[in-house]
């Protein structure tokens, strides 16, 4: 067998497991923004009070990936190995999302291994609260572990906002049971919409019930629609771009012409200009900030 037969053996056989990586590896990017995408929605933190923080928004991300977690390793050796590399992409985000704190950067990994602690914590937690047998002591305990891990211990935060948020996350866990593998692979999780948080709440929850001249009080859809679907992020680089967290269409800019999936107020031109400004100066307040 000449050189070239053999390069080209070895090659052939190292393909079919490059191949495989691949895979596993867009799986895995498809199932952690559908997770990271749901616990963005902006009604945990305008109807339920979750604090706009690094550590808030770690455990929201934490609660849903835990969710898929529980479903995936039932899946054998396929669903493992699937789960491992969704957590890699779980520190991928949320090393990127360090880097743009005020920590020095030497400091990155020490910061990302107290979040792995504390994030790993918190999924053996949630755990533990459904292996009570009855329901209501699994919400009891859960939503303790929610008032911990979302609201930080919070004694402004009332208990009823921490249930709704509870209840939500055990329902979303059991309802992975039905979705297929296949469908996990491809990222399509149909998550429902932040609950409504109808209890006394707190007082954040409770003000942000009215937007402009809308009464969002009863209408979750109203509340939505009012949301922008754009969010900003920042590459490992520090470049800001913007993604939609519908379509996950990605772009450098975002233009008058679709920033808005919704209207509130008039929904004029210089309305939804303003929004615009307001994305761009905190993009630009947040690159400072790591420079």
């Amino acid at each position: 067998m000449s050189r070239g037969d053999m390069f080209a053996k070895a090659v052939l056989g190292v393909l079919p497991s490059v191949r495989r990586d691949a895979d596993l590896i867009r799986q895995s990017m498809n199932l952690f923004q559908s997770c990271r995408t749901q616990a963005l929605r902006k009604g945990f933190k305008m109807r339920g009070g979750v604090a706009d923080n690094f550590k808030a928004t770690q455990a929201l991300i934490t609660c849903h990936v835990w969710a898929v977690h529980r479903r995936l390793i039932k899946e054998g050796d396929a669903g493992k190995a699937l789960d491992r590399a969704v957590f890699e992409r779980f520190w991928e985000d949320a090393r990127s999302r360090i880097r743009f704190t005020d920590v020095p950067e030497l400091t990155v990994d020490r910061h990302l291994g107290n979040v792995q602690n504390l994030s790993f914590e918190n999924m053996c937690l949630f755990d533990h609260c459904l292996t009570f047998e009855d329901e209501s002591e699994q919400i009891e305990k859960l939503c303790g572990g929610i008032w911990r891990a979302v609201y930080d211990m919070d004694e402004a935060v009332q208990e009823d906002t921490a249930v709704e948020l509870a209840r939500y996350l055990k329902t979303e866990a059991e309802t992975l049971d039905d979705v297929s593998f296949e469908a996990l692979k491809e990222g399509r999780v149909e998550w429902r919409r932040p609950p409504l948080f109808k209890g006394d709440g707190d007082a954040a929850s409770c003000d942000a019930t009215t937007i402009g001249n809308l009464d969002y009080t009863e209408s979750s859809d109203d509340l939505e629609a009012f949301e922008s679907p754009w969010r900003i992020e920042w590459t490992l680089r520090g470049d800001t771009y913007f993604w939609h967290e519908d379509t996950f269409e990605t772009t450098w800019d975002v233009d008058e012409g679709i920033i808005w999936k919704g209207t509130a107020g008039d929904g004029s031109v210089d309305e939804q200009g303003e929004l615009i400004q307001k994305l761009q100066a905190g993009a630009a307040e947040a690159a400072a900030g790591t420079a």
